[in-house]
């Protein structure tokens, strides 16, 4: 079950990259018959979504990384996470989604992928049988993973924000399972897409082996140094911080 949550997870993030897609080209030929057009449609839909939202998909609103984040602090359970991660929430997302974008509106997609993602791998445990680790954080990480992966066709970057920006912590009983759903997303993205830049595609300048050493390593050395440099501050003035409402803080406890 986890790698067929995995490959859904995947297609989810493809899919939206694959409306987005149509969505722009929808609206340039409406543009062409008519610059009126697409605002209509904008006004018209931006109520009905909304009313949707609140109405028969409640708890899509949102971008869907918050919405993430914040299942990982809720105990495992499902009717305790099921406001944030659900089939009613997956289904809703995806067409509410579609309809803001073919409307016009201004939507992320990556967002809705993650929390889609999220989705498909956390509910994979109602037909498998997952370790308590993987039920508690490892499905959403890694439907995280999946979600970037398949957003950017990035699988290194789908790791580590799934570990970073979303974790939080480094998740050593489910990193194995974390990245296998993002190698997984990232097959499938290749499938699709094949080698997709996201970035405008290829960087064909070439340096200098020489030059570029005698560049990097100066560059390297001064941006060690202000990193190393950020950090020691910040720790120094949450030292300072403490030195300062320790006394406070025991003077109002002895009062």
């Amino acid at each position: 079950m986890w790698f067929v949550a995995a490959c859904c997870a995947a297609l989810a993030a493809n899919l939206f990259q694959f409306l987005d897609d149509k969505s722009v080209d929808i609206k340039t030929d409406l543009k062409a018959i008519s610059k009126y057009i697409q605002p209509f449609f904008l006004v018209v839909a931006m109520p009905l979504i909304c009313q949707l939202r609140d109405r028969v998909f409640p708890g899509t609103g949102g971008t869907g990384i918050p919405q993430v984040i914040a299942a990982l602090r809720i105990p495992h359970g499902p009717k305790r996470r099921h406001q944030v991660l659900s089939w009613e929430i997956l289904i809703g997302k995806i067409i509410l989604l579609t309809m803001g974008l073919f409307a016009g509106m201004t939507i992320g997609r990556e967002g809705p992928s993650v929390q889609v993602a999220a989705c498909f791998l956390y509910l994979s445990d109602s037909w498998g049988k997952f370790q308590m680790s993987l039920v508690d954080r490892g499905l959403i990480l890694a439907g995280a993973a999946a979600g970037i992966t398949g957003a950017f066709n990035t699988p290194i970057a789908g790791v580590i924000f799934a570990v970073e920006e979303i974790g939080r912590s480094f998740e050593k009983d489910c990193q194995s399972t974390i990245v296998r759903t993002a190698v997984v997303a990232a097959v499938i993205s290749w499938q699709f897409y094949g080698n997709y830049n996201f970035y405008n595609g290829e960087v064909r300048a070439r340096t200098d082996i020489a030059s570029e050493l005698f560049a990097i390593v100066p560059i390297g050395i001064v941006l060690g140094l202000l990193g190393g440099e950020r950090v020691y501050r910040e720790i120094y003035l949450l030292t300072l911080r403490d030195s300062l409402t320790y006394p406070l803080n025991s003077f109002w406890l002895s009062a």
